[in-house]
């Protein structure tokens, strides 16, 4: 055809699934369908400017062979931000559980008997160790 590259895009009754199929290779996250033959499609930021194209193209070609007005918006993915939390929730329960143990270990420490060194001056003020 003249160099020109052809994509194949997967007929799906369901305008969601043929809006999402028409926008690939960019992952949707989600397809809101409204009265107006206005489809708002939400990808992840950092496929933006994939489902975009360049100039608009990408769009532009999905609205034309959808039949619907198509408003794409980046939105940060739900699952990384998750991630990002659990791992900050796991890290502070990490620090709770090693404060725990240091205070166990040191309130044991405290419990057993020591013998410690203490110094004692003697009569001409030298210095001594003595046991105790």
């Amino acid at each position: 055809m003249g160099g020109e590259k052809i994509d194949v895009v997967e007929w799906n009754d369901d305008p969601e699934k043929f809006i999402a199929n028409a926008l690939a290779p960019a992952k949707v996250l989600e397809v809101k369908i409204d009265k107006k033959n206005t489809a708002k499609v939400s990808v992840p930021e950092d496929q933006l400017s994939l489902a975009i194209g360049k100039d608009g193209r990408n769009v532009r070609l999905a609205a034309n062979l959808t039949g619907w007005k198509i408003d794409i918006e980046g939105v940060a993915e739900v699952g990384a931000g998750d991630k990002e939390s659990e791992n900050k929730e796991e890290k502070k329960d990490e620090e709770k559980e090693s404060k725990k143990g240091k205070k166990e270990e040191k309130s044991k420490k405290e419990k057993t008997p020591k013998k410690s060194l203490a110094t004692a001056r003697d009569s001409t003020g030298q210095a001594k160790k003595a046991n105790s």
